[in-house]
C-alpha cells in the first residue's frame, strides 16, 4: 500500500464575501504539485472568463519562472 488516502476532505474552503463554507469544490496546490499546475494551465485555457484564464496563465508563468530561476526544478 503507499500510503495515499484517495479522494477524502482535507480542506474546508470558505467564501470571502459571505463567510460561508463552499461545498462541492476541490483544491489545487500548483506551487507544490505538478499534476495541479497542469490541471489549472489546461484549465485556463477552458475557462468562459477571458480575464480569469489571462491571469492564471500569467501567475502560473511567473511561479514556474520562479522555480527555475532558484534552481527548484
Amino acid at each position: 500500500m503507499s500510503g495515499h488516502k484517495g479522494l477524502y476532505e482535507k480542506y474546508k474552503v470558505i467564501r470571502v464575501e459571505s463567510g460561508e463554507e463552499v461545498d462541492g469544490c476541490f483544491v489545487l496546490r500548483p506551487l507544490t504539485d505538478t499534476a495541479a499546475w497542469l490541471a489549472a494551465m489546461f484549465y485556463s485555457y477552458l475557462t468562459h472568463n477571458p480575464r480569469l484564464g489571462r491571469e492564471l496563465r500569467e501567475w502560473l508563468l511567473e511561479v514556474k519562472r520562479e522555480e527555475v530561476g532558484n534552481g527548484s526544478i
